[in-house]
């Protein structure tokens, strides 16, 4: 199984905000250099992904809600580090990835976050909730770019 970056955000501690970046280091122990969560230390969620595939989905499903300018924005919205495409990521959690040069391990689902609501509504917020990606912590530091491969690493 195979699937790959199509977009990488770092999420900005004072403003809070998404920054997109065509490549980022991922830190062992740490997340993503640049981001909130390296400073945090996080044993749970040091990285965040979403499948495109969901992204787009839930923008099919509430174009009308959304305007022009937020859904050209979704992915900023969201606050996941990582979009991918063309993998499951739920098929990920408890077993070892690598991204571009760097090793992963998936920890769990990443549940919405409640400011989801007031950007776009409940029933956009619901349709998340199954659908929000993974949380992932830095196993191996190294490097990932957008159109970096995502594969399964063998763990035996």
């Amino acid at each position: 199984m195979k699937g790959i970056v199509t977009w990488i955000g770092i999420r900005d501690l004072k403003s809070k905000n998404i920054i997109p970046t065509g490549e980022v280091n991922a830190i062992k122990g740490k997340g993503l250099e640049g981001d909130k969560i390296f400073l945090k230390s996080s044993q749970k969620r040091q990285v965040t992904l979403i499948m495109s595939e969901n992204i787009n989905r839930l923008k099919k499903n509430h174009c009308s809600l959304l305007g022009n300018d937020k859904l050209h924005y979704v992915e900023n919205y969201l606050k996941r580090n990582i979009i991918t495409q063309n993998i499951a990521l739920e098929s990920l959690i408890g077993i070892n990835f690598r991204i571009g040069s760097a090793i992963f391990i998936g920890t769990g689902n990443c549940k919405p976050c409640k400011k989801i609501i007031s950007y776009f509504g409940k029933a956009f917020f619901n349709d998340m909730c199954d659908k929000g990606g993974i949380t992932a912590n830095v196993v191996e530091t190294g490097l990932i770019s957008i159109n970096s491969k995502i594969e399964v690493i063998n763990n035996e």
